[in-house]
Order: C-alpha cells, then structure tokens, then sequence
C-alpha cells in the first residue's frame, strides 16, 4: 500500500510540475515615445490612456494576442508599456495605436478618430531587437 501511495505521490507531483505557466507565446519587445499634440497642448496623464491593438498577427497554441498599453508621462512620453507583466513592451508585429483622453466634462480632447481602432491615422511596427521609438503627433 505505501509503494501505491508514494506512487501516486510521485506521478502527481510530474503532472503538477508540469503544467506550470510557460509564459505568454508570444514575444514581446521594449518600446518607448512620445504622443504630442500639433497645437502644443498637453495631455493629462491622469485621463489619458495608450493601447496597442495587434495586426494580422495569427494565434499561437489558440491563444491570441493581447492588446498592450501603455500610460504618459508630464511630457508625454510613454510609460510602463505592458502587454503581460508591468514594463514587458508589446508583442513583436504591426499595432493600431488609440488613445483616449478625456476633458473634466468627458468630452474627448481631440478628434475622435485617435481613439477608434478602424480610423486612426497611427500604426507601428514592433521589431525585435531593435529601439522601438515612435514620435506620434495628434493632429487638429
């Protein structure tokens, strides 16, 4: 009976340990830049909000990819760009790029475009191994 039970132990503890989190499928690569307004306005980095949404990149294992997001600095630069942990960039590949920053009234603070997925004039390509800097300006 005890050479079952230790048995049993055993084989539970290879199954546990095998299905551990292998991490997310999908590669991730740093990014970093700055979004500006053409009439030199600030966004406020309390009301506004970044995201990434992946373009014709296929699922891995069924898995999709997630969008990523990102939030702004004072000065507009992008900060704490997160696909799966805090600071892990986006996934490698072409992303849309809306952002949605709200006046006090909740009225949006530029044309509404920037934050629709099917009209904004931004995308950007996430390359491995290379500085992934985008200078995006939002324009009146």
């Amino acid at each position: 009976m005890r050479m079952i039970t230790a048995g049993c132990a055993l084989t539970t503890l290879v199954l546990v340990a095998g299905c551990g989190d292998a991490g997310p499928p999908f590669e991730t690569a740093t990014v970093s830049g700055r979004i500006t307004l053409s009439d030199g306005r600030r966004l406020d980095p309390e009301e506004t909000i970044v995201r990434f949404i992946p373009q014709k990149i296929a699922p891995i294992d069924g898995q999709h990819p997630r969008t990523g997001e990102a939030h702004l600095t004072d000065d507009g630069r992008l900060a704490k760009v997160t696909t799966y942990k805090p600071g892990d960039g986006l996934i490698v590949g072409r992303h849309k790029v809306v952002l949605e920053s709200y006046l006090s009234d909740g009225t949006q603070m530029f044309d509404a475009r920037y934050a629709d997925s099917r009209r904004t004039p931004w995308e950007v390509e996430v390359k491995k191994g290379q500085p992934n800097e985008f200078h995006l300006e939002i324009k009146k």
